[in-house]
């Protein structure tokens, strides 16, 4: 099914907005957050050879893909119900066909930090490109699965992505108050 997505986005989404239940989707995000699991395996087979790291580490992966699509799909649901009609289906179906997208990106850029002394760069490089047809399928779902005008859609991908990473950020700020309150406890 990720085949189809990577290979005919806008055919992919037409065809998601006739099927109305979960199941499809539901593959679509497992398979989505599998790929993102063997990335960092394959990225993580650099730093350990052990098979116990590797499984943990893919397997980690592999559910904070599944949450972190689950929680964008929330967060875009809830920016597109402030404007009006949304249903959650369609909301996900948008986030996890773009995600489709970040997932293959991030195996090719696993594989190719393999390569001596610029492999780190060509990651980068291919990278890029699947980021941007992520963003570019992620509007074309917001516009076409939830009937939002461009404007709008441009709108809720702002907003839901600025409160994604305000969330990191205040939680990163969580942590370091914590920290320095530990640290000054020991004084």
């Amino acid at each position: 099914m990720c085949i189809e997505i990577l290979k005919n986005p806008a055919g992919a989404l037409a065809k998601a907005k006739k099927v109305k239940d979960y199941k499809h989707v539901a593959t679509v995000l497992l398979e989505a957050a599998a790929a993102v699991g063997v990335a960092f395996g394959i990225a993580a087979m650099s730093i350990t050879q052990s098979y116990a790291v590797l499984a943990a580490v893919a397997g980690t992966m592999f559910s904070l893909a599944i949450l972190f699509m689950l929680l964008f799909a929330l967060v875009v649901h809830l920016s597109v119900r402030a404007l009006g009609q949304s249903k959650y289906v369609h909301a996900l179906t948008a986030v996890v066909y773009g995600m489709v997208h970040v997932s293959a990106g991030m195996l090719a850029a696993a594989a190719l930090l393999y390569v001596p002394s610029i492999g780190e760069y060509l990651a980068v490089v291919v990278l890029f490109p699947f980021l941007a047809a992520s963003l570019a399928v992620l509007y074309r779902g917001l516009t076409g699965l939830l009937s939002l005008e461009a404007a709008a859609a441009f709108a809720v991908m702002f907003f839901s992505m600025l409160s994604v990473f305000l969330a990191v950020f205040a939680l990163r700020l969580l942590v370091a108050v914590s920290t320095l309150a530990y640290y000054a406890m020991m004084l």
